[in-house]
């Protein structure tokens, strides 16, 4: 099999600021690459999750369905959870997440953000929940 048949999914908190989304998803992406050594460069999937609660059902998920990946706990700040990067997958292992929505920064970018609609500020959480189903076709 080759990298670009494999897919590693990086699953993140977008209630996080925009640039700690790219830190922490790199920090989770570099230990599992670290950890297993791999070969090649598999396809990324970017998928923001809401917050910790749902970053934690992902992690069960994974190891429920025997999927390999590393969860990253920032150890300089008080975020806990923040990242989880699986191994590179292929085949049914890739159809127990396609539930998952890709990251699409301009739809979460943040998951609370407060936006201008007809001169008054509303809160937003547009884009920012994974929904089950949501890729199913």
């Amino acid at each position: 099999m080759t990298a670009s048949e494999r897919y590693v999914y990086l699953f993140f908190r977008t209630d996080l600021p925009l640039a700690q989304q790219i830190v922490q998803s790199n920090h989770a992406t570099m230990m599992m690459a670290a950890l297993r050594g791999e070969e090649g460069v598999p396809n990324i999937v970017a998928i923001g999750v809401p917050h910790t609660k749902s970053l934690q059902k992902v992690q069960l998920k994974l190891r429920k369905n025997k999927i390999p990946h590393f969860a990253w706990i920032e150890p300089d700040f008080n975020y806990g959870l923040t990242a989880i990067a699986t191994a590179p997958i292929w085949g049914q292992q890739r159809d127990i997440l396609k539930e998952y929505r890709v990251y699409k920064p301009n739809e979460c970018c943040e998951h609370s953000r407060i936006i201008q609609m007809q001169g008054s500020p509303v809160r937003s959480n547009e884009g920012s929940n994974p929904s089950p189903g949501a890729n199913a076709s």
